[in-house]
Protein backbone atom coordinates (compact mmCIF):
# COMPACT_ATOMS: atom_id res chain seq x y z
CA UNK A 1 0.00 0.00 0.00
CA UNK A 2 1.36 3.44 -0.83
CA UNK A 3 0.73 7.10 -0.49
CA UNK A 4 -1.64 7.16 -3.50
CA UNK A 5 -4.04 5.09 -1.08
CA UNK A 6 -4.82 8.14 0.92
CA UNK A 7 -5.00 10.14 -2.28
CA UNK A 8 -7.94 7.65 -3.75
CA UNK A 9 -9.45 6.92 -0.37
CA UNK A 10 -10.18 10.71 -0.24
CA UNK A 11 -11.49 11.20 -3.71
CA UNK A 12 -13.87 8.04 -3.22
CA UNK A 13 -15.14 10.00 0.21
CA UNK A 14 -15.56 12.62 -2.04
CA UNK A 15 -17.65 11.13 -4.81
CA UNK A 16 -19.91 9.92 -1.95
CA UNK A 17 -20.19 13.21 -0.86
CA UNK A 18 -21.17 14.55 -4.33
CA UNK A 19 -23.69 11.49 -4.65
CA UNK A 20 -25.20 12.88 -0.69
CA UNK A 21 -25.59 16.20 -2.57
CA UNK A 22 -26.58 15.36 -5.85
CA UNK A 23 -29.51 13.54 -3.74
CA UNK A 24 -30.96 16.53 -2.21
CA UNK A 25 -30.29 15.52 1.54
CA UNK A 26 -27.53 17.06 3.40
CA UNK A 27 -25.10 15.92 5.42
CA UNK A 28 -25.92 15.54 8.69
CA UNK A 29 -28.67 13.12 7.46
CA UNK A 30 -26.75 10.84 6.93
CA UNK A 31 -25.21 10.89 10.46
CA UNK A 32 -26.69 7.74 13.15
CA UNK A 33 -24.70 7.90 16.27
CA UNK A 34 -26.95 4.54 16.76
CA UNK A 35 -25.96 2.84 12.83
CA UNK A 36 -22.11 4.07 13.80
CA UNK A 37 -21.76 2.53 17.38
CA UNK A 38 -23.30 -0.93 16.85
CA UNK A 39 -21.43 -1.54 13.28
CA UNK A 40 -18.37 -0.01 14.92
CA UNK A 41 -18.46 -1.53 18.27
CA UNK A 42 -20.01 -4.90 17.45
CA UNK A 43 -16.98 -4.90 14.20
CA UNK A 44 -14.24 -3.63 16.31
CA UNK A 45 -15.42 -6.51 19.65
CA UNK A 46 -15.47 -9.34 17.45
CA UNK A 47 -12.32 -8.61 15.60
CA UNK A 48 -10.57 -7.88 19.31
CA UNK A 49 -11.79 -11.59 20.31
CA UNK A 50 -10.51 -13.05 16.91
CA UNK A 51 -6.72 -11.14 16.72
CA UNK A 52 -4.50 -10.05 19.35
CA UNK A 53 -4.05 -6.29 20.18
CA UNK A 54 -0.40 -6.60 18.83
CA UNK A 55 -0.99 -8.85 15.73
CA UNK A 56 -3.83 -6.49 14.40
CA UNK A 57 -1.36 -3.47 14.51
CA UNK A 58 1.20 -5.43 12.76
CA UNK A 59 -1.37 -5.98 10.27
CA UNK A 60 -1.82 -2.50 9.26
CA UNK A 61 1.78 -2.45 9.59
CA UNK A 62 2.37 -4.71 6.58
CA UNK A 63 -0.24 -3.04 4.69
CA UNK A 64 1.65 -0.09 4.74
CA UNK A 65 5.52 -1.34 5.14
CA UNK A 66 7.26 -1.39 1.66
CA UNK A 67 8.60 -5.07 1.64
CA UNK A 68 10.01 -6.92 4.64
CA UNK A 69 6.94 -8.66 6.07
CA UNK A 70 7.61 -12.09 6.28
CA UNK A 71 4.95 -14.42 4.51
CA UNK A 72 2.95 -15.66 7.57
CA UNK A 73 2.28 -12.03 8.74
CA UNK A 74 0.69 -11.95 5.27
CA UNK A 75 -1.39 -14.79 5.16
CA UNK A 76 -2.76 -13.75 8.65
CA UNK A 77 -3.19 -10.22 7.85
CA UNK A 78 -5.00 -11.07 4.71
CA UNK A 79 -7.21 -13.20 7.34
CA UNK A 80 -7.66 -10.36 9.48
CA UNK A 81 -8.84 -8.32 6.98
CA UNK A 82 -11.27 -10.48 5.47
CA UNK A 83 -12.43 -11.34 9.08
CA UNK A 84 -12.92 -7.31 9.10
CA UNK A 85 -14.77 -7.70 5.84
CA UNK A 86 -16.70 -10.22 7.24
CA UNK A 87 -17.86 -9.12 10.50
CA UNK A 88 -18.78 -5.51 9.08
CA UNK A 89 -21.48 -7.26 7.18
CA UNK A 90 -22.53 -9.65 10.35
CA UNK A 91 -22.89 -5.98 12.34
CA UNK A 92 -24.71 -4.30 9.16
CA UNK A 93 -27.53 -7.39 9.38
CA UNK A 94 -28.06 -7.25 12.88
CA UNK A 95 -27.87 -3.35 13.06
CA UNK A 96 -30.33 -3.74 10.10
CA UNK A 97 -32.31 -6.36 11.65
CA UNK A 98 -32.35 -3.97 15.00
CA UNK A 99 -33.93 -0.93 13.15
CA UNK A 100 -36.53 -2.73 10.87
CA UNK A 101 -37.85 -4.50 14.33
CA UNK A 102 -37.46 -0.97 15.85
CA UNK A 103 -39.62 0.71 13.02
CA UNK A 104 -42.18 -2.00 13.11
CA UNK A 105 -42.74 -1.51 17.16
CA UNK A 106 -43.09 1.73 16.24
CA UNK A 107 -45.15 1.91 13.29
CA UNK A 108 -48.17 4.04 14.18
CA UNK A 109 -46.21 7.03 14.71
CA UNK A 110 -44.37 8.22 11.43
CA UNK A 111 -42.08 10.17 14.17
CA UNK A 112 -39.96 7.19 15.00
CA UNK A 113 -40.56 5.18 12.07
CA UNK A 114 -38.24 7.16 10.35
CA UNK A 115 -35.05 6.05 13.57
CA UNK A 116 -35.60 3.25 12.75
CA UNK A 117 -35.67 3.33 9.09
CA UNK A 118 -32.50 5.01 9.35
CA UNK A 119 -30.82 2.50 11.60
CA UNK A 120 -31.21 -0.26 9.10
CA UNK A 121 -30.09 1.62 5.79
CA UNK A 122 -27.21 3.91 7.46
CA UNK A 123 -25.45 1.05 8.99
CA UNK A 124 -25.42 -0.78 5.55
CA UNK A 125 -24.15 2.16 4.02
CA UNK A 126 -21.73 2.63 6.99
CA UNK A 127 -20.26 -1.33 6.75
CA UNK A 128 -19.89 -1.01 2.97
CA UNK A 129 -17.98 1.96 3.30
CA UNK A 130 -16.03 0.45 5.60
CA UNK A 131 -15.20 -2.47 3.41
CA UNK A 132 -14.72 -0.44 0.23
CA UNK A 133 -12.21 2.16 1.91
CA UNK A 134 -10.43 -0.09 4.31
CA UNK A 135 -11.16 -3.64 4.42
CA UNK A 136 -10.73 -4.56 0.41
CA UNK A 137 -7.39 -1.91 -0.11
CA UNK A 138 -5.65 -2.93 3.03
CA UNK A 139 -6.43 -6.73 2.10
CA UNK A 140 -5.42 -6.36 -1.48
CA UNK A 141 -2.12 -4.88 -0.54
CA UNK A 142 -0.99 -7.65 1.45
CA UNK A 143 -2.50 -9.65 -1.39
CA UNK A 144 -0.34 -8.41 -3.94
CA UNK A 145 3.01 -8.44 -0.99
CA UNK A 146 2.37 -11.91 -0.56
CA UNK A 147 2.49 -12.83 -4.47
CA UNK A 148 5.31 -10.97 -4.92
CA UNK A 149 7.03 -12.31 -1.75
CA UNK A 150 6.58 -15.94 -2.69
CA UNK A 151 7.63 -15.04 -6.49
CA UNK A 152 11.02 -13.86 -5.45
CA UNK A 153 10.83 -16.97 -2.97
CA UNK A 154 9.84 -19.11 -6.18
CA UNK A 155 13.02 -17.44 -8.18
CA UNK A 156 15.40 -17.93 -5.48
CA UNK A 157 14.53 -21.78 -5.49
CA UNK A 158 14.59 -21.96 -9.12
CA UNK A 159 18.34 -19.99 -9.41
CA UNK A 160 19.71 -22.55 -6.61
CA UNK A 161 18.59 -25.03 -8.37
Amino acid sequence: MNKTYFLFAVIALGVLGLGIVFAGAGFLTYIDWASALVILFTTAALLVCSFRLREIGSYFAAAFRGRGADTSTLKKGIGFFLAMQRYLIISAVLATMIGIIALLSVLGDPTYVSKGLALALLSILYAVTLILVVALPFRTSLERKLAEAEGFAGTAQQGSA
